[in-house]
């Protein structure tokens, strides 16, 4: 039987293995015991088969056994799971157990849990219409329509929900447990016409700073943050204290925290260091308080915009508040005073050709001036 023995004749090793092969007595010599055991463990299971009649192991067998050894696996359990595959891929699989494969890879993968969540509600939806136990290689793509091109949704929201849903089967294509993807009997969603972007008027923004002071001043340095930083709401709310650099006058947004996982560097300009002057030396998050949402909400309906709320419309008088409101406004303003589209597209993130399609000569030269005057402090 193969064992494994001090080596003191050989100074370069240490150790050594020997075992009875088909041409007698061999030995092998390794420096470290660590590879000497995983080698002896092979030569082990080579010696079990060979006892039972199923002859010596190939070179290849040889390899995955030490493979395995080296990760630290059961090879047997590997094996076992490769049949249990084969045999599904043969058999079929259920809409309930691709759908707790692909949550259980989108976990391991980092997915956050806000988007994680989405998933989960987007699968739930289709397991509940289709049964959880439908055989995933009997769903139509037609089947699918409902769940993607819905009335009430834009563009955007429809391509997001296939993005979801083609990963969802494109992930039983790739492990072989289904032959085809669904998705691909269905045309893409209509492609988003991009619009003229909505920013606040001086005097709006004016308004709405008053109104966050009253109402909620703890919002006011991620309410500056948008107006004079252009950050978007979900990378205030990833932004630490430690990124705000006041002593080299930066707003550094790292890839990490950024939409377009970019970073980018914001210049701290007079309107927003006095925005932050309130919070100077806080550490921790910037925005991180129960109840800041609602807050928000709270101010804006305040200041005159209907705000949206759930699926429950619109709330508050007034005009709906547009889509990134703050961000845009922040471009607009930015390029009109500074004159510099290469500086705002840099801070804003940006490509120059969509600074100019969306952004130039939509506020005036003495409204430009205005914005970026200390008006916080009045």
């Amino acid at each position: 039987m193969a064992n494994i023995f001090p080596e003191k004749s050989k100074a370069q090793y240490s150790w050594r293995v020997e075992w009875v092969g088909e041409k007698g007595r061999k030995r092998k010599y390794f420096a470290q015991r660590k590879k000497a055991e995983v080698f002896l463990a092979a030569v082990r299971v080579e010696e079990a088969h060979s006892a039972m009649g199923e002859g010596p192991l190939s070179p290849e067998e040889r390899a995955a056994v030490m493979l395995a050894r080296r990760a630290g696996l059961k090879l047997e359990a590997l094996v076992a799971e490769a049949m249990r595959r084969g045999e599904r891929a043969g058999m079929g699989v259920a809409l309930a157990e691709l759908v707790r494969l692909r949550e259980e890879e989108a976990g391991l993968a980092g997915m956050s849990g806000k988007r994680l969540a989405a998933l989960k509600v987007a699968h739930g939806e289709v397991v509940e219409h289709l049964g959880a136990d439908r055989m995933v290689e009997e769903v139509r793509g037609d089947e699918l329509r409902p769940f993607i091109f819905r009335p009430q949704w834009a563009p955007g929201t429809m391509l997001a929900a296939r993005k979801r849903l083609r990963a969802l089967f494109a992930m039983g294509v790739r492990r072989q447990l289904i032959g085809r993807n669904p998705l691909d009997d269905l045309p893409r969603p209509p492609v988003v016409v991009e619009g003229e972007v909505e920013i606040l008027t001086l005097a709006e923004a004016q308004r709405l700073w008053a109104v966050c002071r009253e109402v909620a001043p703890r919002l006011l340095p991620g309410l500056g943050l948008g107006l004079w930083g252009g950050l978007r709401q979900a990378e205030v709310e990833r932004l630490v204290w430690h990124d705000v650099r006041r002593r080299t006058g930066m707003v550094h947004v790292s890839g990490a925290k950024a939409k377009t996982r970019q970073r980018r560097l914001v210049s701290v300009e007079l309107p927003l260091e006095l925005a932050l002057e309130c919070r100077a030396g806080a550490v921790g998050p910037v925005w991180s308080a129960p109840g800041l949402r609602e807050e928000w909400e709270r101010v804006r309906r305040a200041a005159g915009w209907a705000v949206r709320v759930g699926r429950q419309g619109e709330a508050g008088a007034g005009r709906p508040w547009p889509h990134n409101a703050l961000r845009h406004s922040f471009a607009s303003y930015h390029l009109a005073y500074f004159k510099d589209a290469a500086r705002t597209a840099l801070e804003a993130g940006h490509s120059q050709a969509v600074l100019f399609r969306h952004y130039r000569e939509l506020v005036t030269q003495e409204d430009a001036e205005a914005w970026w005057s200390g008006w916080v402090l009045e």
